[in-house]
């Protein structure tokens, strides 16, 4: 859970991140967080897209 809703301030804040190296971000936040093996880069581009980004 907490990782979605740091997902979620990422994207939506964008914490002045260009869209196209959000996703790096989002990796090293998983690599981070040991959670990288959970996702998979599809998941991470859906989640992108519900944001429309």
């Amino acid at each position: 859970m907490e990782l979605f809703l740091y997902l979620d301030y990422l994207i939506v804040n964008k914490l002045n991140i260009p869209d196209d190296s959000i996703i790096v971000h989002l990796k090293q936040y998983l690599n981070d967080m040991c959670l990288i093996q959970f996702f998979s880069i599809d998941l991470l581009y859906f989640f992108l897209s519900l944001h429309n980004l």
